[in-house]
């Protein structure tokens, strides 16, 4: 609970952060779908690479708002929501403490899932979305193939927070690694996909 607390204060202290900051984003999506049939294979795949691969941003906030009329808590997960990690959904954690008095956090969640029946998520990952935003079944699209059914399954993301010596949130990393299945058909074409991968994130804060 102390360890889940101090991270829930760390990020959101960023995210409320009306000041001067540069924070350095760099965001690695990797997904393999498997088992496509040739005709769903060549609909699926271009669309899976047009969401993978790794994006570098940089944002630089004056009094807490980017050239693009941003605010600090946009640009850092979980987005459009405060942190919330919930000592239930926690597996391991740890604190270490660093040279410049500040200190280090590790987080593993437990592994959750979440489902999706074509319409709406009917579950999702609630402890992951206390620390992240995990992938929207339902807002994944897949071009003209209709997702009939689909669930992913999270076997336990990790966090890792170092906060500086006064306080300050100045590094933040992700590890989402996630599998699953969907169902769903393209005109005639049926299939089920099947996927694998990861969400990872690292982000780095420096104060001005």
């Amino acid at each position: 609970e102390e360890i889940a607390a101090a991270y829930n204060k760390a990020v959101n202290g960023f995210k409320a952060y009306t000041g001067n900051a540069t924070e350095k984003k760099v965001e690695t999506i990797a997904i393999e779908v498997k088992d496509l049939p040739g005709p769903v294979a060549a609909i699926v795949n271009p669309v899976v690479e047009g969401f993978t691969g790794t994006t570098e941003k940089e944002y630089v906030f004056t009094n807490g708002v980017d050239a693009d009329g941003n605010k600090t808590a946009d640009r850092i997960i979980p987005g459009g929501r405060d942190a919330n990690v919930q000592a239930a959904g926690i597996a391991e954690a740890s604190a270490t403490a660093n040279a410049d008095g500040g200190y280090t956090m590790k987080i593993k969640f437990v592994a959750e899932s979440s489902n999706f029946d074509g319409t709406t998520n009917t579950s999702e990952p609630e402890y992951h979305k206390g620390a992240m935003d995990p992938l929207n079944l339902g807002s994944l699209d897949l071009g003209p193939i209709k997702i009939a059914e689909a669930g992913l399954d999270y076997p336990g993301a990790t966090v890792e927070a170092t906060v500086d010596g006064q306080g300050r949130l100045i590094k933040l990393v992700q590890i989402l690694p996630l599998g699953g299945f969907g169902t769903g058909k393209a005109g005639p074409i049926k299939a089920t996909i099947n996927l694998e991968g990861s969400m990872d994130a690292t982000y780095e804060i420096t104060y001005a």
